[in-house]
C-alpha cells in the first residue's frame, strides 16, 4: 500500500498536485507573516496589504500596498530581507 501524506495530512494521489501547492501557498504565507506580519506604519498605524498574482506557485508575483510609500518600502525591504 501506498499513500501520501502532507503536513500530516492523508493525500489522494488524484488530488496530489493541489495538495503539494496549497502546502506551499501556506509555508509561503507563513514565512512572510513572520518576515512582515507586525510591521505597520508608524504615522497611520495601518498594516499593509499583499496579494501574490501568478499561475502557478512557481510563477508568482507580489504587489504591496498601504497607506503610505514608508510603509510599502518598509515592508518590500523586509520581503527581500
Amino acid at each position: 500500500m501506498i499513500s501520501f501524506e502532507i503536513n500530516g495530512k492523508k493525500v489522494d494521489p488524484n488530488n496530489f498536485g493541489d495538495a503539494l501547492e496549497q502546502a506551499v501557498f501556506e509555508s509561503a504565507k507563513q514565512s512572510i507573516m513572520k518576515r512582515v506580519g507586525s510591521a505597520r506604519c508608524p504615522q497611520h498605524g495601518q498594516q499593509a496589504t499583499i496579494v501574490f498574482t501568478g499561475i502557478t506557485s512557481d510563477k508568482m508575483n507580489f504587489n504591496v500596498s498601504g497607506c503610505c510609500q514608508g510603509l510599502v518600502d518598509d515592508v518590500k525591504a523586509k520581503l527581500r530581507g
